[in-house]
């Protein structure tokens, strides 16, 4: 790894969370910031009293932020996001990744839209919640049902809440409303909005990746790991590349893993046109981020969470490996 990879500052990751009023986004804020392990987290609110954090995260308040237990933070957007974005880059240090809570009748795809103007940020994902219970009856509505739809179709990992207020029949009834208006989408099932941080926030938790080192798997051997949840639900695998890695190959990679059960994907390479590419996947989606400076060709990294029932780490592996010189 040449000195000048492990100076880059890479794009802030930012994450749009969004769905209907009532579908837990409160909820799942609160438990983003009691499981943060670490990561400084920076969520971006229209007004503090738009979102309830829990009084016991809450170490000081002025106007404007918000300052919370571990070094995350909670700031007003007001009519400023791009300016807002801005402030939090200059923060020192700054955050390991951005979530933004949108209103319960706001459009996340426009949010993430403009997310995309500012400058050393890099959209990570868009997350909507859908309260189980409701969610097919809103959007039969008159009134609000073109929001919910479309909240819904902007996603591209929707989180089922509220699942313990339902039954199975329920819920397989709303996967399948789901699968219609969102059919590339990564829909998950939660109840109070309590999915693990590596699964709705991705590179904050492997930033180790992201900065050039392995991820740090137990005892250094086992390239798998659980990702903490119950009935550990989910697994994280980790490869490096000692070589080019060809962008597309990796690409049709990931969206072929898209189908079997990868619910996220990260990974820093050194393209065969020497350029440096941060590239994520959220389910069937993929977006590429240009790095300034070049990495080097044995600084790739690659970092994939799943479902544990339906992620084949091995037939994965062996794809990987044949679109370049992968290991884990």
């Amino acid at each position: 790894m040449s000195e000048l990879a492990a100076e880059i500052e890479l794009p802030i990751p930012i994450t749009v969370v969004g769905g209907y009023l009532g579908a837990g986004k409160t909820t799942l804020i609160n438990h983003l910031l009691r499981h943060a392990d670490g990561a400084r987290l920076a969520i971006l609110v229209n007004d503090f009293g738009d979102i309830g954090i829990d009084a016991d995260l809450i170490e000081s308040a002025g106007d404007t932020v918000m300052n919370l237990a571990g070094g995350c933070v909670c700031c007003t957007i007001g009519n400023d996001l791009i300016g807002a974005l801005y402030s939090l880059s200059e923060m020192a240090p700054r955050p390991d990744h951005v979530v933004i809570e949108t209103s319960g009748v706001a459009l996340p795809r426009s949010v993430a839209g403009a997310v995309g103007l500012a400058k050393g940020i890099a959209l990570a994902g868009v997350v909507v919640l859908v309260d189980a219970a409701d969610v097919i009856e809103r959007a039969a509505d008159r009134y609000v049902g073109d929001t919910v739809e479309r909240q819904v179709a902007d996603a591209d990992l929707i989180v089922i809440n509220k699942c313990d207020s339902v039954d199975s029949t329920r819920i397989v009834r709303v996967r399948e409303w789901i699968g219609g208006q969102a059919p590339g989408a990564i829909v998950l099932e939660a109840e109070h909005g309590g999915l693990p941080n590596e699964v709705l926030l991705a590179p904050t938790l492997h930033a180790d990746a992201m900065r050039h080192r392995p991820a740090r798997l137990p005892g250094g051997r086992d390239r798998m790991r659980p990702v903490e949840d119950a009935g550990t639900r989910f697994v994280s695998a980790a490869w490096r590349c000692d070589g080019a890695v060809d962008a597309v190959a990796l690409a049709q990679v990931l969206g072929a893993a898209a189908t079997e059960g990868m619910v996220r994907a990260k990974a820093i390479v050194e393209g065969v046109d020497g350029r440096a590419l941060v590239v994520q996947a959220v389910g069937a989606r993929q977006r590429q981020t240009e790095l300034p400076v070049p990495l080097g060709a044995n600084a790739s990294r690659l970092v994939c969470i799943g479902v544990r029932e339906l992620f084949d780490i091995d037939a994965f592996s062996q794809r990987l490996r044949a679109s370049g010189n992968w290991q884990t």
